[in-house]
């Protein structure tokens, strides 16, 4: 199933940009991830690691595109054999940034996601 989900906000595209590309910001704007466990704490294609979610539960991920200038990047996700792909992208619209997000994979993983993934992407925006 893909489902989509989006946020805005007053920050600017860039500083969302940035709190993508550093690995060590995701905890500050994503309420679901605790830490992020990687060689590299900085987005790029190829990064292999994990999130680190409550209750310590580790999700393996590898990054499979950045485009900094679209500012849009995708990755994979995977627990226990179940695989979900997400498209994340900003853009500038009216003074304000707009996030969004698809997610392709089981709808029994992906529709819980989507309103966590909202808060989050709302939190990514936030000036």
């Amino acid at each position: 199933m893909r489902g989509q989900v989006g946020g805005r906000g007053d920050a600017s595209v860039e500083t969302a940009w940035q709190r993508y590309a550093d690995l060590d910001a995701w905890s500050d704007w994503s309420p679901q991830i605790r830490k992020v466990r990687s060689d590299r704490r900085q987005l790029a294609p190829g990064l292999r690691g994990a999130v680190v979610g409550p209750f310590g539960l580790a999700v393996p991920f590898e990054v499979l595109e950045v485009d900094t200038a679209v500012r849009e990047w995708v990755w994979r996700v995977s627990l226990l054999g179940v695989k979900v792909e997400m498209t994340h992208a900003l853009r500038a619209e009216g003074g304000r940034t707009i996030a969004s997000l698809i997610a392709d994979g089981p709808a029994v993983v992906v529709l819980p996601y989507l309103p966590i993934a909202a808060v989050a992407l709302g939190r990514l925006t936030r000036a």
